[in-house]
């Protein structure tokens, strides 16, 4: 990347955390591309890799702050992305671990790590229910034209197919998509309080 490419990043981000919200919208034009490419190929997977770089972005707006030499924003977005895409295969093998009880031999053991993995499994869809119910509530109190890109990727629907419901770009839906999940983050933290 050229010294005025860089040069003209750190003014950018100087921009954003002046307040102006199209600043980052211009960072995020600039970098989005080569950061899809770099996430789907150590992905494979294109609409894993659109994720990984929304999220990228999304993380990397709440964290400006935290950027010392604005100089090295894309240094340090390609960073941001790379930890999301490792979190992304540490979530996949999870999921792909499984508890083979032919290797236990004792039948009471077995039972007993069944029970304790279907408690633990009850546990974790009693959190994701309230969660769900949280994100319904804070989805519902977003702006019009963030709430429906939002409630339409919910439902599997990809950038295209909502730009085409919506009868706007694929990139102004990335970009809604990114502003909705910062505003929900912020919605949902604090819906969780009030429910403390």
């Amino acid at each position: 990347m050229q010294v005025d490419e860089k040069s003209r990043d750190a003014e950018l981000v100087r921009q954003t955390l002046a307040g102006d919200d199209k600043a980052f919208d211009l960072l995020t034009l600039r970098h989005e591309a080569r950061l899809i490419s770099y996430a789907f190929n150590k992905m494979g997977n294109r609409e894993d890799a659109e994720d990984v770089v929304q999220e990228t972005f999304t993380e990397a707006f709440l964290c400006l702050r935290n950027l010392d030499e604005p100089e090295k924003f894309i240094g340090w977005l390609y960073v941001i992305a790379s930890r999301l895409i490792a979190k992304h295969y540490r979530k996949r093998q999870k999921q792909v671990e499984t508890i083979s009880f032919s290797d236990l031999g004792d039948e009471a053991a077995a039972f007993e790590i069944a029970a304790t993995h279907a408690h633990r499994r009850a546990e974790r869809f009693a959190e994701i229910g309230d969660l769900q119910g949280q994100l319904k509530i804070a989805i519902d109190r977003l702006p019009e034209s963030l709430r429906e890109p939002m409630r339409l990727r919910i439902t599997d629907m990809n950038y295209r197919e909502i730009a085409q419901t919506l009868g706007i770009t694929e990139n102004a839906v990335k970009r809604r998509l990114a502003r909705a999940r910062i505003k929900l983050k912020a919605l949902v933290d604090r819906t969780t309080l009030d429910l403390s």
